[in-house]
């Protein structure tokens, strides 16, 4: 089963455009595992008891420069995942 995989608006405006070309792959083949395997990376407490947060961390060998962290919710009656934050740098 393949899910829906979305980034926010504040990632697209501000935490994808500064990214390198290598960091931005590197985000892109997380969101491509999201598709398949939505509860990617470890779980984080979550304020909504219908979803589930989770962080995956890339170090700067998968990057291919600094060290992201990528925070998404994933909404399993919506069978969805939200890509709501990145954290670039140690």
């Amino acid at each position: 089963m393949s899910y829906f995989v979305a980034y926010s608006d504040s990632v697209e405006k501000e935490g994808l455009v500064d990214l390198t070309p290598t960091e931005a792959r590197a985000v892109g083949a997380v969101r491509a595992q999201l598709q398949d395997n939505p509860r990617a990376g470890e779980q984080r407490p979550s304020y909504d008891p219908q979803a589930e947060d989770y962080v995956v961390h890339l170090d700067e060998v998968a990057t291919g420069g600094r060290p992201i962290s990528v925070l998404h919710r994933f909404h399993p009656t919506l069978q969805a995942t939200l890509i709501y934050w990145l954290v670039i740098g140690p």
